[in-house]
């Protein structure tokens, strides 16, 4: 049975982050559910995310969100499930970015972590995009270098 106390840091954590991001906060879902004869309860949630420093254009800041679902055994034995999303990045960098939350969520397991990861997305974020045009910028250069020594042989 999952521990009482798993189920009040959740309940807890989900009403101190509407209270900080209010407006930004959004409640998706909320179930309670008996499986195997245990109660067990799960939130999900959207929150907007204002990275520390502007996203280069194309990108939108006021498009960001973070979406999060805080499973049994949260947080005392598991991380939330987090994804990423901004219509505005390509498909690949989300993926990226959703992969970077998962891994420091796993770090965190036994705290409430969700205020801590939305911290360190609006911190890595500009960080985590512009590494991302970086790559793509030098794999154009390679790809035009073969293209013009393909033209050439």
């Amino acid at each position: 049975e999952e521990l009482e106390e798993a189920i009040i840091e959740r309940d807890q954590e989900k009403e101190v982050l509407e209270a900080i991001y209010s407006e930004g906060f959004q409640l998706v879902d909320e179930v309670a559910y008996i499986e195997n004869n245990y109660n067990k309860t799960h939130h999900h949630y959207r929150i907007i995310v204002l990275p520390t420093n502007p996203l280069a254009p194309p990108a939108r800041n006021d498009k960001c969100h973070i979406n999060i679902i805080t499973r049994h055994g949260y947080p005392l034995t598991s991380s939330p499930l987090l994804w990423f999303t901004n219509p505005t990045l390509p498909p690949s960098l989300l993926r990226r970015i959703s992969q970077k939350l998962h891994l420091k969520a796993n770090e965190l397991i036994g705290q409430a972590a969700v205020f801590d990861l939305m911290e360190y997305l609006a911190e890595k974020l500009v960080s985590w995009q512009k590494e991302f045009m970086e790559e793509e910028s030098l794999a154009e250069q390679v790809a035009d270098q073969n293209d013009t020594n393909a033209i050439k042989s």
